[in-house]
């Protein structure tokens, strides 16, 4: 059986799409290694290894998992604007994505930027889905955490005394949602 010319033209397109299609999956691939010996390089507190890998496998298929995951890097070395931008760009790919949320402004608080780091944790809780699983729970757990430990910063960098400051002597009482506690300044 002989080719047609449109035959052909057909044979050649889909032969194009399908090379297109395994080098597009070679590059998640690729990228997928990257992040994982990103990730163990940070577990064992390699951070500027880190970075690099991070960097490489966002040059390869940008996601908002890998800036959020470069961001932690950057805080690791003490980039904080870095870690901002960073973060600044998932959350460009991911408004929904708790992780690049907690790592903002968790590098605005390290940075001494209180009320910027409060505005993205507000943002944060605007944007995110409701709690409809286990996970989503516990990020929401974590940054109502972040926020307690922003006012907590803030509060010290104002001087006004913390738990840290006091000796617990003995609880004196609880009421329905809180105890009452005798304490002594240390």
């Amino acid at each position: 059986m002989a080719s047609t010319p449109s035959t052909v033209l057909i044979n050649q397109k889909t032969a194009r799409r399908s090379r297109t299609a395994m080098a597009a999956l070679d590059a998640a691939k690729r990228a997928d290694q990257l992040k994982d010996d990103a990730n163990r390089s940070l577990h064992e507190d390699r951070p500027q290894e880190a970075l690099s890998l991070y960097t490489k496998a966002i040059g390869i298929q940008p996601s908002a998992v890998l800036y959020a995951n470069r961001a932690a890097a950057q805080m690791r070395i003490g980039r904080l604007q870095k870690a901002i931008d960073d973060a600044n760009e998932a959350l460009k790919l991911d408004k929904t994505y708790a992780k690049a949320y907690y790592r903002k402004a968790r590098a605005l608080c390290d940075d001494k930027q209180y009320d910027a780091a409060d505005r993205c944790l507000d943002e944060a809780f605007q944007n995110l889905p409701p709690n409809d699983d286990y996970r989503r729970e516990k990020e929401r757990e974590a940054l109502e955490k972040l926020r307690d430990l922003v006012e907590q910063k803030r509060d010290e960098a104002r001087g006004a005394p913390t738990a840290k400051h006091f000796e617990f002597l003995g609880e004196l009482g609880t009421g329905n949602y809180s105890s009452v506690y005798e304490v002594a300044r240390k």
